[in-house]
């Protein structure tokens, strides 16, 4: 018989745990950023890997990108990054001269872990998270940056400028947002909003 909540919200997953998912992170200089990027390069062989997509954002620019290279060609003034995909999502932000990361994905994709990285599953064996899918319209706004890289998103997918959407993933651990997934961006199509957000 399904629990109280998967009858009341069909739309969530079934709880989730470590055996499947991963979320992972922790700290990273420039050649640690590089290996996180080769080791997702490489993955799990998967035709759709976790570097499908990346969005960057500069002090003086913003990227979106498809089937970008690994690494971009300056991190000096790379302030936040994401390379996503199928398989997986890895976020960088920077912290003073290092960057912290965080990956939330396919356990067959997780990058290798070292000292002082941490694994939520591993540090809470009994965490179980639902998931559901959602969707988000990427529009042009006022500032300059992320105009720009919207632009060159819908450039990108429809010559014709058709409205672009971010596909992602919430999960929840009772009923709060633990994590935040992006799966892929693709040009809208009529009714595929699916969220209250999107």
């Amino acid at each position: 018989m399904p629990d109280a909540v998967e009858t009341a919200f069909p739309h969530l997953t079934p709880l989730i745990g470590g055996a499947s998912l991963a979320f992972v992170g922790g700290q990273a200089d420039d050649a640690r950023l590089d290996a996180l990027l080769q080791g997702l390069a490489r993955g799990s062989g998967d035709p759709d890997p976790v570097r499908r997509w990346r969005a960057l954002e500069w002090t003086d620019r913003m990227v979106l990108e498809e089937e970008p290279p690994a690494l971009p060609d300056s991190l000096d003034r790379l302030v936040w990054g994401r390379w996503f995909g199928a398989t997986g999502d890895l976020e960088v932000w920077r912290e003073a001269d290092r960057f912290r990361w965080r990956f939330v994905g396919d356990t067959g994709s997780v990058p290798e872990l070292r000292d002082g990285d941490a694994d939520a599953f591993a540090a809470d064996p009994t965490l179980r998270v639902r998931s559901i899918d959602r969707s988000a319209y990427l529009w042009a706004t006022e500032d300059a940056r992320v105009a720009t890289a919207t632009a060159d998103s819908l450039r990108l997918l429809t010559p014709r400028a058709a409205p672009t959407m971010l596909i992602y993933r919430e999960y929840m651990d009772r009923g709060s947002v633990a994590a935040v997934r992006y799966l892929e961006i693709r040009p809208a199509s009529p009714g595929s909003a699916r969220s209250s957000g999107g």
